[in-house]
């Protein structure tokens, strides 16, 4: 069987965020996801490799990098997302911060960071197939400090692209599938050099059985 190698359709995969928001929320603040609790320590620990003072996080979900970054002082955090309900509760549980609510398209078109600068730019699990994920690229490229870094954390690599669903079963909630496409080490490789990257590290994150969990991919311009 050939790859499915046609575009997501992002409307689709953003109005499952948007139906999902609210048990999203429950289940990452009840820390019901056993996976997360190994690659956002994995996450963390890859940011705090490099010194940073500014961190931008695409794709901010309901905000815990950023509230588990606060304490870092005289750091300057910034959120983006594209689910209103996500922002308003990344807002109201951790006001410092920056929070802006928009999808990819919209942001590169407005830019209101157009003159900010980062460290680190974040993509947690932001990044799911769409022809969008090439300019969320672009633009934390081009947002980043002279010595900044763009950091994607995402599904395990698949042998070859190919199309997903996930359901979210054995979770507590109501949830409606949210569709996706799994990529390929090549194709995360091709995905940066379409958007002006050039990936410099690519880590598999496992638990403690040795199944992989993740994929982190460090880019530079």
């Amino acid at each position: 069987m050939k790859p499915d190698v046609s575009p997501l359709d992002n409307q689709s995969h953003q109005s499952s965020w948007e139906h999902n928001a609210a048990s999203w929320i429950a289940a990452v603040r009840a820390r019901a996801l056993p996976s997360r609790r190994i690659t956002d320590e994995a996450l963390v620990s890859r940011i705090g490799t490099r010194p940073w003072r500014a961190l931008l996080d695409l794709g901010c979900g309901e905000g815990w990098l950023l509230r588990r970054l606060s304490a870092a002082p005289g750091t300057r955090l910034c959120g983006v997302d594209g689910c209103a309900a996500l922002i308003n509760a990344a807002r109201a549980a951790h006001p410092e911060a920056s929070y802006f609510c928009s999808g990819y398209a919209a942001l590169v078109q407005s830019d209101p960071l157009a003159e900010q600068r980062y460290d680190w730019v974040v993509l947690n699990f932001a990044l799911f197939g769409a022809a969008e994920d090439e300019m969320a690229l672009r633009f934390a490229l081009e947002h980043l400090s002279p010595t900044g870094r763009v950091l994607i954390q995402t599904l395990p690599a698949a042998a070859e692209l190919r199309a997903q669903c996930e359901t979210f079963a054995g979770l507590p909630g109501q949830w409606t599938p949210m569709p996706y496409r799994l990529r390929s080490v090549p194709d995360w490789q091709a995905l940066a050099r379409a958007a002006g990257a050039t990936v410099c590290d690519v880590t598999t994150v496992y638990d403690d059985q040795h199944n992989p969990l993740s994929l982190l991919l460090e880019l530079r311009p």
